[in-house]
């Protein structure tokens, strides 16, 4: 196996016993968090900000014998690099966006008025049905 893990930078919400042995860890939520603006009508992301770390998991014995570093059993997790990932929809997209959102509140609007000319034509129907006929 390889003993890859992911995580966010500067193991920001690990477990504290995964970075105990280390020091420098500065996580800031304002940088290290993942962030998406999402779309509310059809739920499609618009933007997302995040970032990755890459870490390397170092058993007693499997790469070194330090007794040092290691006390015990528990494995090291030894960052070895993070990247940081943006996306964003382009104009094109985000038009296609607002014409689908445009004919979600169009099929609303017309399913009302359906209901309301559905609801006005049963009124002459109600009346014809119900009226007495001449003695």
């Amino acid at each position: 196996y390889l003993p890859y893990f992911l995580s966010n930078p500067h193991m920001f919400q690990s477990d504290p016993a995964l970075t105990a042995r280390f020091t420098g860890y500065a996580p800031d939520p304002a940088k290290h968090s993942v962030l998406f603006d999402i779309e509310p009508i059809s739920g499609l992301v618009i933007h997302g900000q995040g970032s990755i770390q890459l870490n390397l998991r170092i058993d007693n014995g499997a790469l070194l014998d330090n007794r040092f570093l290691f006390d015990g059993t528990k494995p090291l997790y030894l960052p070895i690099s993070w990247k940081p990932k943006n996306i964003s929809m382009g104009p094109t997209d985000a038009d296609k966006i607002r014409s689908l959102a445009s004919a979600v509140k169009g099929a609303k609007i017309g399913g009302i008025l359906l209901i309301v000319a559905g609801a006005i034509l049963i009124l002459p129907g109600m009346y014809m049905m119900f009226k007495r006929p001449p003695k």
